[in-house]
């Protein structure tokens, strides 16, 4: 099975690539959604969050306020190291399980959505990487119009993050979504000819 690392900054439009990716048939993992499990109700990953960050970011249901956790994390980047250091080890635990499952049922591709693939340095783990961008003001319009942020706590989210720069130097394909969805959905389905028809990827790319 080919795993292809999909990832890109914040609001760049990572979720629908790999949408586009799943039309294509690839089987999708999200990192998110794993790390939602890592620090659900009840288990250690839920229980270290608490100690390191307080009551304050539990919501009524019992479950992390990811808004709350957020606005911590954003603002401080000795915050931010804490919280990954509690829940990318269980991320990793969890993806290499759904990663078994897949291969065990001979799923040719799957595409994993990473968005904090740079900062983690795993881009090397991968038979490709796919960089989302989308310009500037056009993720500042998403965070703020489609998700509530306002323009103050979107532009730290922004900054936050590592430049595109940074992600598009171990691309092996970088795809625009701030272009018609058209021209997005197309490309992916160039990349995705380019990842079916070849015999055999490496970590930087098609061999």
């Amino acid at each position: 099975m080919k795993i292809i690392a999909l990832t890109g900054g914040i609001a760049a439009g990572k979720t629908t690539v790999a949408k586009l990716f799943r039309e294509c048939g690839a089987a999708l993992i999200d990192a998110d959604v794993l790390a939602r499990a890592a620090v659900a109700e009840g288990t250690p990953g839920h229980a270290a969050v608490l100690a390191e960050f307080g009551a304050d970011i539990i919501g009524t249901d019992g479950e992390l306020d990811r808004r709350k956790l957020g606005t911590v994390v954003f603002a401080s980047a000795a915050k931010r190291r804490a919280l990954e250091a509690i829940v990318h080890p269980e991320v990793k635990r969890l993806f290499a399980l759904h990663a078994t499952e897949l291969k065990q049922r001979e799923v040719p591709v799957c595409v994993y959505e990473i968005p904090l693939l740079v900062e983690s340095g795993q881009q090397h783990n991968f038979d490709g990487v796919v960089v989302v961008v989308a310009d500037k003001e056009t993720r500042l319009r998403r965070l703020t119009i489609e998700r509530g942020l306002s323009a103050e706590m979107a532009a730290q989210r922004l900054a936050a993050q590592v430049s595109d720069e940074a992600r598009i130097a171990i691309a092996n394909w970088v795809v625009p979504t701030d272009v018609n969805i058209a021209q997005t959905r197309q490309q992916v389905q160039q990349i995705w000819q380019q990842i079916t028809a070849a015999p055999y990827m490496s970590a930087r790319g098609v061999n």
